[in-house]
Order: structure tokens, then C-alpha cells, then sequence
């Protein structure tokens, strides 16, 4: 009752309404994404919103800010928010700007490139091609790569790394 009060009386903010499914505030705030020199803030909010509520039309809006921020809380926020889609692009997007991340960037992108099988595959392939040093990924990252199954991220993780144990009781 009070969210259909609200916007009756034309209240309520840009995330209320883009949690509601408002087409106009779903366009009003992928608008204000495509203006990466506004207030910071806000755009964070709007993207953390679209990470929880899932508007695909979003995902060549952030990837895009993704390249044109310069902000590394937008663009942590950016690599967390993609991680509730499920696109090829998204990875292949983030391993096009991987060089230029900052280190704390740099986490927040690898935990979302092994977060699936398939980008686990794509990172791997970069990785193999040289595009991305071996030495240069965290060795509890190489163990999430591990989680997921198949033969082509196994032989791949074993020619870079050989042998990766879980950690032991006193590193965890």
C-alpha cells in the first residue's frame, strides 16, 4: 500500500522504481550511467541496484562505463553488479580492460572471471595466449578455478601451475 501511495503521488527514488520494474526508471538511470561525470554516488547506487534487480538491457551500459570510468569504486561496483548476468560478453569485456585495472580492481574482476565455468575458461585461455602473466594471479584465485569441472580448465590450470592443493589449515 505505502509503494503504490508513493507513487501515485509521483515519489519515491530512481532505485524504488527500478526494483518496481518502471520502464521510465529503468531508461532514466541507464541515462545517467552514459554521464559517468556526475555524482559518484548516485551512479554506484544505481548500479549496485541493477547487480540485485536484473535488467539485461544494462549490461552494454555498464560494460561501457566499465572502460570510460576512471573511478575504481564504480568500477568494483560495475564488475559486481555484472556478476548476476550470465553473458560471454561480459567476460570477454572484462579481459579487454584487465591490463589497465588497478590492483584492488584487478580482485574484484578476478573473482567475477571465476565465478563460471565458461569465464574461468576465457580467463584461462588469456592467460595461456600470454595476454595475462601466470605468476601474476593470486594463488586463491587459481584455487577457485579449480571448483568448476571440465577438462579443458584442468589441463590449463595444471600447465601453468602444476599442482594446486587446497590451502592448508593454517593458511585458511
Amino acid at each position: 500500500e505505502l509503494v503504490t501511495a508513493l507513487n501515485r503521488a509521483g515519489g519515491g527514488s530512481l532505485t524504488l522504481r527500478i526494483r518496481q520494474g518502471d520502464p521510465k526508471a529503468v531508461e532514466e538511470a541507464l541515462s545517467a550511467l552514459k554521464q559517468p561525470g556526475s555524482d559518484a554516488p548516485r551512479l554506484v547506487e544505481i548500479v549496485q541496484t541493477f547487480g540485485e534487480v536484473r535488467q539485461p538491457e544494462c549490461i552494454p551500459v555498464l560494460l561501457e562505463l566499465l572502460e570510460t570510468s576512471d573511478s575504481e569504486a564504480l568500477q568494483s561496483a560495475v564488475l559486481t553488479a555484472l556478476q548476476s548476468y550470465d553473458e560471454d560478453r561480459i567476460a570477454a569485456g572484462v579481459l579487454e580492460r584487465y591490463a589497465t585495472f588497478s590492483e584492488d580492481v584487478l580482485s574484484v574482476a578476478q573473482t567475477l572471471l571465476v565465478s563460471r565455468p565458461q569465464w574461468t575458461q576465457m580467463f584461462l585461455e588469456a592467460i595461456d595466449a600470454d595476454d595475462i602473466a601466470a605468476d601474476s594471479v593470486p594463488l586463491d584465485v587459481v584455487r577457485k578455478m579449480t571448483i568448476h569441472s571440465g577438462d579443458g580448465i584442468a589441463s590449463l590450470i595444471a600447465k601453468h601451475w602444476q599442482n594446486v592443493d587446497g590451502a592448508s589449515t593454517g593458511e585458511m
